[in-house]
């Protein structure tokens, strides 16, 4: 019946695992890439086995009516899935199938997805199956990268802390201190990206000066800039104001800010952070002096009037231009003009500010003019 159905036969080459099972749970078809993944003694075939028999579960092996009645099946996630099915019902859960049908143990993480099929009165379930193996063992990877490299790092920050000594030993204990700053700032950067693209990032909102945070961050930069020629500074136009926000959160998106800035400048320019309750007119390169002739590309925004959500801006402003093909992707994913496996920092910005924030991220730029980017957030009303 099954092979005659076209709507089981469109599947045959489809490249994710699908398989049927009857209502004994014996696997009645499977397409090409099904019959791939199952590790099956060469020249046989499957049909009328149990998932866990076509994949050479140890434990299917071991029990006394073969799948499905070993003690370690009542917690097997396919045992549930196909019970789900069975039952009518659309289930998906992830299964780890120990096998050695090569003679040699294997752990295979896999995410089952099935429902329930009807064709001429039979009910069967269908399966697709997908091999999570190299994701699951990615996160294990980076879970522990994250932990034990930050936990050096942290020790090394503190280390570093408690160290003093003349003039010029000073200042070198002072850049390897900021050196252990930015390598903790960067993994935590990065931890806290891969939370929010997983959507399991955290948001714990704390009242924030936006003075302290920008001088903070400018003071995070001063070393990392030792030798560059770039200055970085306070924009005059800053107003100070206190917002409730994730500080940890908002720092990040401030660092790839300044970071952004620091790297689309050369040796003579300036780059200012700015922040306020008003938007300032963007008056273009800051020059050596921080004020340049140039007409504004992007009008000021007046302060909000009654039954208008106040807002709180950070800017960033650096003397170079976005070329216009690039504008159009300044956000996109792991997309950089300063080569392969950058494009996460603005994305990053974005990403942190708009989902976890309630912020939005915009910028401007003008040749000859400069850059501006900016984050707005929303202000509690007193």
């Amino acid at each position: 019946m099954l092979l005659q159905a076209p709507s089981v036969l469109v599947l045959e080459d489809f490249p994710t695992p699908v398989a049927f099972v009857n209502e004994a749970r014996q696997l009645v078809w499977a397409n090409r890439a099904a019959l791939e993944l199952f590790e099956l003694p060469a020249g046989s075939e499957p049909w009328g086995l149990r998932v866990g028999e076509a994949f050479a579960c140890v434990h299917a092996r071991g029990a006394p009516d073969g799948c499905g009645t070993a003690a370690h099946c009542a917690i097997c996630g396919a045992a549930h899935g196909l019970a789900h099915a069975l039952h009518g019902e659309l289930h998906e859960e992830d299964y780890l199938v120990v096998r050695d049908g090569t003679g040699k143990a294997e752990s295979l993480d896999l995410s089952i997805w099935s429902k329930p099929f009807s064709l001429s009165d039979e009910r069967f379930a269908v399966l697709t199956i997908r091999d999570i193996s190299a994701i699951r063992r990615r996160d294990t990877l980076e879970r522990v990268f994250y932990h034990d490299i930050l936990n050096t790092a942290h020790g090394l920050r503190g280390l570093l802390s408690t160290l003093s000594g003349g003039d010029g030993e000073g200042r070198r204990v002072e850049l390897a201190r900021s050196a252990a700053e930015h390598l903790v700032e960067e993994i935590e950067s990065q931890r806290a990206m891969q939370a929010a693209e997983d959507r399991s990032l955290t948001v714990e909102p704390v009242p924030v000066e936006a003075d302290g945070l920008v001088r903070s961050m400018i003071e995070f930069f001063r070393f990392p800039l030792e030798g560059k020629g770039i200055a970085l500074e306070v924009d005059p136009a800053s107003a100070p104001f206190v917002l409730l926000v994730d500080r940890s959160l908002l720092r990040r998106v401030l660092a790839n800010m300044v970071k952004n800035a620091i790297e689309a400048s050369t040796r003579g320019d300036r780059v200012l952070v700015g922040y306020g309750t008003r938007l300032p007119p963007f008056d273009g390169d800051p020059g050596s002096d921080g004020i340049a002739g140039a007409a504004p590309v992007a009008p000021s925004r007046p302060v909000p009037g009654p039954g208008q959500d106040p807002s709180g801006f950070f800017w960033t402003i650096n003397r170079a231009a976005i070329e216009g093909a690039a504008r159009e992707r300044v956000f996109e994913r792991a997309f950089s003009t300063k080569g392969k496996g950058r494009g996460f920092g603005t994305y990053g910005m974005r990403l942190i500010a708009e989902r976890y924030l309630g912020g939005r991220v915009s910028f401007a730029t003008e040749e000859g003019t400069g850059t501006r980017f900016t984050v707005e957030l929303p202000l509690l009303r007193a």
